[in-house]
Parts: structure tokens; C-alpha cells; sequence
């Protein structure tokens, strides 16, 4: 989002921190904490269908909403 934002506005941009950072980050987290933030993000993600569809992009999957209830049940929401 705030990246979108700035290239937009034409704002200087440093680099961001690479998909492994933030996965190593995440890694770090007690077991229940990393349960709450997917949770946390299943339920953003169902609140604002167009991060969904961005996420998904991204990750090159299917945008189907099966595919979000899916990852839900998984984590046991």
C-alpha cells in the first residue's frame, strides 16, 4: 500500500525487505502469536477483497474465494 503510494507520488524509495527477512522475522514468533497474525490476516484479507486479489497476484494463485476459505479452515478459523 505505502509502496503503491509513493510511486505514485513520486516519492524516493529505499528497498524493502526481501520475502526470506520477513519470513525469518515471522520464524522468530511464539507459535500462538504466528497463529493470531495469520488469523489476523485472514480476516483483513476477507474485509478487503482487493488486497486479496493483489496478494494473490503476487503469489501467482487462483483469486477464488474457495481458495481464502481454504487457507482459513487450515489455520483453524
Amino acid at each position: 500500500h505505502f509502496y503503491d503510494r509513493a510511486v505514485a507520488s513520486n516519492m524516493k524509495r529505499q528497498s524493502l525487505e526481501t520475502m526470506q527477512y520477513q519470513l525469518d522475522r515471522f520464524d522468530e514468533l511464539s507459535l500462538p502469536l504466528q497463529e493470531a497474525l495469520l488469523k489476523s490476516t485472514l480476516t483483513d484479507l476477507d474485509i478487503d477483497p482487493v488486497s486479496h486479489h493483489r496478494l494473490c497476484l503476487r503469489a501467482g494463485k487462483s483469486c477464488a474465494d474457495g481458495a481464502r476459505h481454504h487457507h482459513a479452515e487450515r489455520v483453524g478459523r
